[in-house]
């Protein structure tokens, strides 16, 4: 991609979302990683792809109600760029990142878990369902603990989801959305930690200074996948 495709860009961190705002973000995510899923993908749904857009959309809302929402839009104070069409629309996404501060934490809250976590488990299959449960949740549970230490709930910044529309790639959208994530942890005096599955997102988090603290696999009848938990002190 070319160099003067780039586009200034405002983050701000959303409150106070409502149903239609979450809906938006999930819309955007889905854009965001419908080119690209990783190997966990069908295996987090059961093997139905038609349930990823309730999966995805339970994360947004979790991080809506005790977490962190950044989302990046077009500037409207953009400059005039060499290249035309490389303008937004400022109303447009074009990345979100959702993570959870000290003390924080995903579907951890009974709110949490209304707003579209208890949905999605009674929407799986049943085999799938046991799996999150018995399986998968206590395989990232102690993996953290073993790779971030048994308090790092409480003294990290846990970054969830982070992600760039397609069309808006290395047009340092992605480089401003990560700046006002780790301006967050600096402000929290907290690290950064993050669990991945994809050796692309590994070489990504990598050039952004993380370190990779531990890595695994993850295995279910619907699939396998690479697992990697990483880190990033200030």
């Amino acid at each position: 991609m070319s160099p003067n495709r780039t586009i200034p860009v405002k983050v701000k961190q959303a409150k106070n979302l409502s149903d239609a705002d979450i809906d938006r973000v999930t819309r955007s995510m889905m854009t965001v990683f419908q080119d690209d899923p990783s190997d966990i993908t069908g295996v987090l749904v059961g093997g139905d792809l038609s349930l990823w857009p309730l999966q995805i959309r339970s994360t947004v809302a979790s991080a809506a109600i005790a977490g962190i929402v950044h989302i990046a839009y077009a500037s409207p104070q953009r400059q005039a760029s060499r290249n035309p069409s490389a303008r937004a629309d400022p109303e447009e996404i074009l990345g979100v990142a959702l993570s959870f501060g000290p003390g924080q934490g995903l579907n951890v809250t009974e709110e949490q878990k209304v707003a579209g976590w208890n949905a999605f488990l009674q929407a799986v299959p049943e085999g799938a369902r046991s799996w999150w449960v018995d399986y998968y949740g206590p395989l990232r549970s102690t993996g953290a603990k073993e790779s971030f230490g048994n308090d790092y709930v409480d003294r990290a910044l846990k970054l969830s989801m982070f992600g760039v529309l397609p069309s808006y790639r290395g047009m340092g959208v992605g480089k401003a959305l990560f700046l006002a994530v780790e301006a967050e942890a600096k402000a929290r005096k907290c690290s950064i930690v993050l669990q991945t599955e994809t050796e692309l997102n590994v070489k990504i988090y990598t050039r952004l200074g993380f370190e990779v603290k531990k890595a695994t696999a993850v295995q279910s009848p619907f699939g396998y996948s690479d697992f990697w938990f990483m880190e990033k002190r200030l």
